[in-house]
């Protein structure tokens, strides 16, 4: 189970995961070293699971990342693809972290992200990709435990934002 108060500030003792993401998130948008920070988080959570993501998310990354994509949205200097990949990389497949971004977006800031996302599918395509897989693992997830459906909560609820836009673009997720 994650411990929810993970200190985010840097120590003698912070290993490496905890430096490379608190210098990630010092860089400026348009940094050469951005991509690199960015590649390695990415790398870790490719081999992690979904505490890892959680402890990712939990250091502030998924907020930081959002947040570069919005602010940074009619910069075309700034690399969004790199933003993009880690943001895939750290909701893949864990409805947990996918709640937690459907939540810190306001209806306004959503709008916005979706805006960046549509307007740079390129840009875009892997965390897209990761999107519609982790819906689709959820919702194949959930469908598969019916049984446990009077115990537990449906597993993308609070993935409204998400979910209602995705069918918009003409994305079903029915099996």
């Amino acid at each position: 189970r994650m411990d929810a108060s993970v200190s985010t500030e840097l120590t003698a003792t912070s290993g490496l995961l905890s430096k490379t993401i608190h210098t990630l998130m010092k860089e400026p948008p348009e940094s050469v070293y951005k991509f690199w920070l960015s590649a390695c988080v990415e790398n870790f959570l490719r081999g992690c699971g979904r505490m890892g993501q959680s402890l990712v998310a939990q250091y502030g990354v998924l907020e930081h990342t959002v947040q570069h994509i919005i602010q940074n949205r009619a910069d075309a200097s700034v690399s969004l693809q790199t933003s993009f990949d880690l943001l895939g990389e750290v909701v893949k497949c864990n409805h947990t972290v996918l709640a937690q971004l459907n939540n810190m977006l306001s209806e306004e800031e959503f709008a916005q992200f979706r805006s960046v996302v549509l307007k740079n599918l390129i840009d875009s395509n892997v965390f897209l990709r990761s999107l519609y897989l982790s819906l689709d693992m959820v919702t194949f997830s959930y469908h598969a435990n019916e049984a446990d459906a009077l115990t537990y909560q449906h597993p993308t609820a609070g993935l409204a934002k998400f979910g209602f836009h995705m069918n918009s673009l003409g994305v079903s997720m029915q099996h």
